[in-house]
């Protein structure tokens, strides 16, 4: 059987794991450049999340310590909050979110996510939450962003640059994505693109210049 490549540019992952019900904030989006996480409260009642925590490679921070970009750490349903001041930059890493400072227990995990390697951190606790799949890895990536409906979880429901966005920027057409063997790709107006891609286990499978001639 051939295996099948995704490209980091656009990362339609179709692995994930059962949804859990309890969770009602989730983390919304990572951006690694910034040092900026966002929380959304997806449930239908308000959560005071400012004594919960994130984890990061062993590396604990509670939100009431962080700084409040925007929004509230009261959440009301729909609403956001955007925080730093917790250092994001590495290339290996995890983040998981946590109810209380019970790092080692699945039951006070709300959400997790990890990039460019497996096994990292807290990866067994969302294990056995339920909320991820061990050996899943996102790339490498400046930002992610979740974009399940609050009920899902696993990696099928991260992704990192979208196609629109791209294309507003450097105007590049990618088919298909994912991809089983012949990739087409077209670009416009960059002088020299970087493609990565990756097959379903998060691992580099090429790396290759397209130069605008």
């Amino acid at each position: 059987m051939k295996p099948n490549y995704l490209l980091i540019l656009c990362l339609a992952i179709l692995l994930g794991t059962a949804s859990n019900s309890y969770s009602q904030v989730r983390i919304l989006e990572v951006n690694k450049t910034t040092d900026v996480v966002t929380l959304k409260n997806f449930g239908s009642n308000a959560q005071n999340v400012s004594s919960w925590w994130f984890c990061l490679l062993f590396n604990y921070m509670q939100l009431s310590n962080l700084t409040v970009e925007s929004g509230d750490l009261m959440l009301m349903p729909d609403d956001t909050v955007t925080l730093s001041g917790y250092s994001l930059a590495d290339t290996e890493a995890d983040l998981g979110l946590y109810e209380n400072g019970a790092f080692s227990s699945s039951s006070d995990m709300r959400d997790f996510l990890q990039w460019g390697s497996a096994g990292n951190g807290r990866e067994n606790v969302a294990g056995s939450a339920g909320i991820w799949n061990a050996g899943n890895f996102l790339p490498d990536a400046s930002s992610y962003q979740y974009t399940g409906d609050g009920t899902q979880t696993g990696i099928a429901f991260w992704t990192t640059l979208s196609l629109d966005d791209l294309e507003n920027e450097i105007e590049v057409d990618i088919t298909p994505n994912p991809v089983v063997q012949n990739l087409n790709i077209q670009q416009k107006n960059a002088q020299l693109l970087d493609v990565h891609v990756f097959n379903l286990q998060g691992q580099l499978a090429k790396r290759t210049f397209i130069e605008n001639q």
